[in-house]
């Protein structure tokens, strides 16, 4: 439940936190129409089934925190969208040199504590305008965890196992890919067509054990995923049917 992310080549700028918020509210219908990938079995990639993935805009870029060193990191980003009503998919994308990083091994999904003490990928999900928040933790080993807050930092772990992400992940010699999807309909501080909050980050951990927090915003001070001004991307969910 720590905090914070980066992406191409010299984002470990402080002069690249932004205070505008990503707004993607305008890029539902195709943007945001979802296909099934089936990953396939060869060498580099683990938990190949087959799974949602989002079309929508551009990636977003995540960046390192400025007081963080992570040479063998190229980049990380991410995506967001709806492949089905109640749901939120995500994809992230690490690119460096994956040999000098410590990426988890794949092991059996289940939820875990602690899961940013090595390499994982983030999502932190409020409805705007509410204090309440949830966050998401995706190791590439399959394992996951959720954690419910009531306002900054005041909260603590959801026992739900309904709420599996089912973590599917892609990896090459330079290129880690996870995908995972957050079941919104189970999340009672979220409701049909609230516009959402999203702050996407990442924790890589090196061959030294040394961990790089990456963002789509940093506040000032020290990674900090749980800081309001982390929640940089704006999204609106699909309302009910009539």
């Amino acid at each position: 439940m720590r905090g914070n992310s980066r992406e191409d080549a010299n984002t470990n700028d402080p002069s690249n936190t932004s205070n505008a918020a990503i707004d993607f509210s305008n890029a539902t219908g195709d943007a945001h129409r979802a296909r099934k990938v089936s990953l396939q079995h060869r060498q580099g990639c683990y938990h190949c089934v087959t799974h949602v993935r989002p079309v929508l805009v551009d990636a977003v870029v995540l960046r390192c925190h400025p007081t963080n060193v992570a040479d063998a990191v190229r980049g990380v980003s991410s995506q967001a969208g709806f492949p089905e009503f109640g749901a939120l998919a995500l994809t992230f994308v690490l690119r460096g040199d994956l040999a000098r990083l410590r990426i988890p091994s794949l092991t059996s999904p289940r939820r875990v504590d602690r899961l940013w003490e090595h390499t994982c990928f983030e999502a932190f999900v409020r409805a705007k305008g509410q204090a309440g928040y949830y966050e998401f933790n995706f190791s590439p080993s399959g394992e996951w965890a959720v954690y419910a807050f009531r306002e900054y930092r005041e909260g603590g772990p959801i026992d739900d196992d309904q709420l599996n992400p089912k973590i599917a992940v892609q990896k090459e010699a330079e290129t880690l890919e996870l995908h995972a999807v957050i079941r919104l309909d189970r999340l009672s501080k979220i409701q049909p067509g609230s516009i959402l909050r999203l702050g996407l980050s990442a924790v890589v951990e090196d061959i030294n054990g040394r961990l790089s927090h990456w963002a789509l915003k940093h506040p000032l001070g020290k990674p900090d995923f749980h800081h309001p001004d982390a929640f940089a991307m704006e999204l609106a969910m699909p309302g009910l049917k009539a």
